[in-house]
């Protein structure tokens, strides 16, 4: 018996929603059964451990050969290995390479030997029980292994910095740039979503908050344009944003809103911050139920509208009536709006013919390590 699961799904739901786990899941299943034949025998049964569920199982007959030669457990390693890459192969197309984390898959087995002593559904849960053991002690060592590079990369400061620019809408002026984080590029860690999670599972979040501002803040600016600081809301508390080396009237704090029970934290700190002369961006408006709360409690500067609302958002009416009242609330607080993920000339004029005066995406110009200004929209859609 084979049992496969990918690494991480849990993060790829909270990242991507259950919509997506479910189509990566389908995918696994339909790549493991074109393996029959091949890779499998035709006599291969596939089930999933649930409805709805994370693991796949394979059910191998093993051969009288490999019985009697004693290399059961050996033949199924290398076709548990020969899956494991097949999935990796059939993983790396455009739709699901980009993904972060990226998606890893791990093939544990146990050898299944009737025994009429013992019920055979229990041998099969037992099998299930050591496969599953098995695939988990070789995760946990990868993730030793992440924990390791982690202290290393926060040790010897080498966090990646990648600037984005933040535009005007009416003139396509650069004002500003967003940074985003990440470990060394040819390390495990290059992936934001796993580094930021590893750091949270190990209590490290704090620390990667502070290496990352250092490292974006390495760079100087051109006069007058904003940074942009990603940071978690429980880090507004961090004492070390009052000695950073920087004006804070050019330093926007941007944080992504809390559950809706936690919004009331982001109350005192962001006053504080605030009262300093930095400015807070609330992150990803308009797609989590906390929205109003956190923009109460914070009072940000600038409300930035989370890019599902903004893909395609000349062809939704709905998506634009929702932009039109993030733009009323930001109007009645005295912030400004900002629109991300924007990638096409369409999505450009929709929000100028909406009132959004700011926007950033990929039409003015991907996270680059080198700081400059956007590009000119010559283009009708960025790939």
């Amino acid at each position: 018996m084979l049992h496969v699961a990918c690494g991480e799904l849990g993060l790829v739901e909270s990242i991507y929603g259950w919509q997506v786990l479910d189509r990566i899941m389908r995918r696994a299943a339909e790549l493991i059964d074109s393996l029959r034949g091949s890779v499998l025998s035709t006599q291969a049964v596939l089930a999933l451990n649930a409805v709805a569920g994370e693991e796949v199982l394979i059910f191998e007959p093993g051969s009288a050969a490999s019985h009697r030669r004693g290399t059961g457990a050996e033949e199924t390693a290398g076709t548990a290995a020969a899956v494991a890459r097949k999935l990796e192969e059939g993983f790396g197309g455009e739709e699901f390479a980009s993904m972060t984390p990226r998606l890893t898959f791990r093939v544990g087995y146990a050898l299944i030997q009737d025994n009429a002593q013992f019920r055979f559904e229990r041998i099969v849960y037992r099998a299930l029980e050591q496969a599953r053991t098995q695939r988990a002690r070789r995760e946990q060592r990868r993730r030793t292994e992440w924990g390791v590079e982690l202290r290393r990369i926060l040790r010897d400061g080498e966090i990646v910095s990648l600037y984005q620019p933040v535009v005007r809408l009416d003139d396509l002026a650069t004002v500003g740039y967003e940074v985003f984080s990440s470990g060394p590029p040819t390390g495990p860690l290059n992936a934001p979503g796993l580094l930021f999670a590893l750091a949270e599972r190990l209590g490290l979040s704090t620390q990667l908050d502070r290496a990352c501002r250092r490292a974006a803040l390495s760079l100087p600016l051109p006069d007058g344009a904003k940074l942009f600081l990603n940071t978690r809301p429980e880090n507004l508390s961090d004492s070390e944003w009052e000695g950073i080396d920087r004006d804070p009237a050019n330093v926007v704090i941007e944080v992504a809103e809390p559950a809706m029970h936690d919004a009331e934290m982001l109350r005192v700190p962001a006053a504080r911050l605030k009262q300093r002369g930095f400015a807070i961006a609330l992150d990803d408006v308009g797609t989590g139920y906390s929205s109003l709360r956190a923009i109460e409690a914070s009072r940000p500067d600038f409300l930035k509208v989370d890019l599902s609302l903004v893909h395609e958002l000349d062809r939704s009416l709905l998506k634009q009536e929702v932009v039109s009242s993030i733009l009323q609330i930001a109007s009645r607080i005295g912030a400004e709006v900002v629109a991300e993920g924007v990638e096409t000339r369409e999505e450009l004029e929709a929000l100028r013919r909406g009132g959004v005066r700011i926007g950033q995406g990929y039409l003015f110009g991907r996270p680059s390590p080198v700081i400059a200004p956007a590009r000119p929209v010559d283009e009708e859609r960025v790939r």
